[in-house]
């Protein structure tokens, strides 16, 4: 097999050590509402359904996320959360060409060998049971989902006749509904069963099904896991090394939208002029509005060294015409340190990575230099990263006592951090997400009169 041990090693599994992973099924039934709650159901799935019809997923998600969260009888919007969810990991996949040229290059023996890995790392590391009757309904319901996307359906069955895609579409789960899947063999085999079938019936290669198999299987075990395509996973490790090759910038890409959310100090963007809140309207003469955001995104990765043509859209409508040059960017770990007010610091850290520990203490000596008494730490839109690093942050603030504990079914991730630094002897007020930066959120409010403003 060629490259085999590469090609899963570059397939990383973000696979959450979550305590809960409580997966919904995708359509269920559910009781109707009574008449008191009808008018509190209908805005919020009507927003999330104008969302779901622009292909906005990013948007439905973050959507019916606050709908549910404010109001959990909406079940409705929960089966709608979870169809987005597969809606845009199909999309987010097939928008990335390492992802399709992973695809295009896989035997189905290979693709199979990927899927047996997987089973195996979720046996080993997911904290609960893995049922594999449910892994099929969520790699059926991936691949369901995928023959509705038209960049899917572009990339494999271009020439294919649509009403015979439907039908395949329509009944596919005929064949896994009910079938004896007690254990991973008998979960390869219905993929292997359902690969052939749509080999046969629709000409859909089966190294492009067992792959939904394989991003179903950890895309619906709770919100934060996640099959990485090479490219997102060298970005990650990039990142928690604390530098990547690329432009510099932090990007938001939805529909036919790519916004420029921040840039990196020093980074190749921010010396060619570009700036939070710019639009990307042209990368390398191909049109945003056209190719979509998240492929015109995934055309800014490239080779270091390597330029890229861009058309910016400035706040007051004007064009902007660039070239930027790829290069190693140091992403900073802390991107905001300054006193808000007198005595009152303000650090907003980006990511948990390798370097956060040591920017943070430059940060909050020079905080100190100028008087600061207590600080508020911003972790909002910070999507993690090395527990280790958010565990030593945590650290800064207490002097005894346990910080964080990890379980899982593997006796060997079964960890218990404690205070080893001596307190700075300063409030931490927290401004939280989600994540890894709950470690922080939750254990600072219990060990301390520590203000929490989010989610």
């Amino acid at each position: 097999m060629r490259n085999l041990s590469l090609r899963i090693a570059n397939l990383a599994i973000a696979i959450c050590f979550a305590l809960s992973s409580d997966s919904s099924i995708l359509l269920g039934q559910y009781a109707a509402p009574s008449g008191s709650v009808i008018d509190a159901l209908r805005s919020p799935l009507a927003d999330g359904k104008r969302l779901e019809q622009e292909n906005r997923w990013q948007e439905a998600i973050l959507h019916y996320e606050k709908s549910v969260k404010k109001n959990p009888a909406l079940k409705e919007c929960s089966e709608r959360l979870q169809i987005c969810r597969v809606h845009y990991d199909v999309t987010r996949r097939y928008s990335d060409r390492s992802f399709m040229q992973t695809v295009d290059s896989s035997t189905p023996a290979e693709a199979l060998q990927v899927l047996t890995e997987v089973l195996s790392k979720l046996e080993v590391y997911y904290v609960e049971q893995v049922d594999h009757y449910k892994l099929a309904l969520h790699g059926t319901a991936f691949l369901e989902v995928a023959l509705t996307e038209q960049d899917f359906l572009s990339k494999h069955l271009r020439n294919a006749d649509a009403a015979t895609i439907e039908q395949f579409r329509t009944t596919v789960h005929k064949a896994v509904f009910g079938r004896k899947i007690q254990n991973a063999e008998e979960l390869k085999a219905t993929v292997a069963y359902v690969a052939n079938m749509a080999s046969q019936q629709i000409g859909l290669m089966p190294s492009a099904v067992i792959y939904e198999y394989i991003a179903g299987s950890i895309g619906l075990l709770d919100p934060y896991s996640a099959l990485l395509t090479p490219g997102e996973y060298r970005e990650v490790m990039s990142q928690i090394e604390g530098n990547l090759i690329g432009l510099g910038v932090e990007l938001w890409a939805e529909g036919s939208e790519l916004r420029i959310v921040d840039v990196f100090r020093g980074g190749p963007a921010q010396i060619a002029g570009l700036a939070a809140n710019q639009f990307i309207m042209n990368v390398d003469g191909s049109s945003v509005e056209q190719i979509g955001a998240k492929k015109a995104a995934d055309l800014l990765r490239g080779p270091e060294g390597s330029s890229v043509r861009l058309v910016l859209r400035n706040t007051d409508d004007s064009l902007m015409d660039v070239t930027v040059q790829r290069k190693k960017v140091d992403v900073p770990s802390v991107s905001v340190a300054e006193m808000a007010e007198p005595g009152v610091g303000y650090v907003r850290i980006t990511n948990f990575q390798k370097t956060t520990a040591g920017e943070v203490t430059k940060a909050m000596m020079e905080l100190s230099r100028n008087g600061m008494r207590s600080i508020i730490i911003d972790l909002r839109r910070n999507p993690g990263g090395l527990l280790d690093s958010a565990v030593e942050l945590a650290d800064y603030f207490i002097t005894r006592g346990s910080i964080v504990s990890t379980k899982g079914r593997n006796g060997q991730e079964n960890h218990n951090f404690t205070a080893k630094a001596p307190a700075l002897g300063i409030s931490p007020w927290l401004c939280s997400s989600m994540a890894t930066v709950q470690v922080q959120a939750k254990f600072l409010q219990v060990r301390f009169t520590t203000i929490i403003v989010g989610p």
